[in-house]
């Protein structure tokens, strides 16, 4: 138990090391964001979000599939009004780790 402890004050030690915060950028459609964030190293990226697209649970998109340091994605048809909840995952090298939980609304 001490050892899992450990470990994950080490990976979210690291994230906070290596991942800037996000900034949203609403479109000017009004149903519409791009999450923007930067890593300090290369990484891979992909961001999980809750109730995109009406489904229930958690949807995995793609954001940076070859190793790279600036990641964008760019999220359409959001409900005006809801609440989105989301986290990013970053592999960089042999190392993975789940950023902590941000939020926005439309």
């Amino acid at each position: 138990m001490a050892d899992q402890v450990r470990n994950q004050q080490r990976t979210e030690t690291y994230a906070k090391q290596i991942l800037t915060d996000p900034a949203v950028v609403r479109g000017e459609d009004g149903r519409s964001i791009t999450v923007v964030f930067t890593t300090k190293e290369n990484a891979k990226a992909d961001l999980l979000i809750n109730g995109y697209e009406g489904h229930e649970g958690v949807s995995t998109l793609p954001v940076s599939i070859q190793p790279k340091t600036a990641h964008q994605i760019t999220l359409r048809n959001l409900e005006p009004g809801q609440i989105y909840f989301y986290r990013i995952h970053v592999v960089t090298g042999e190392d993975s780790f789940y950023s902590d939980e941000y939020s926005f609304s439309l």
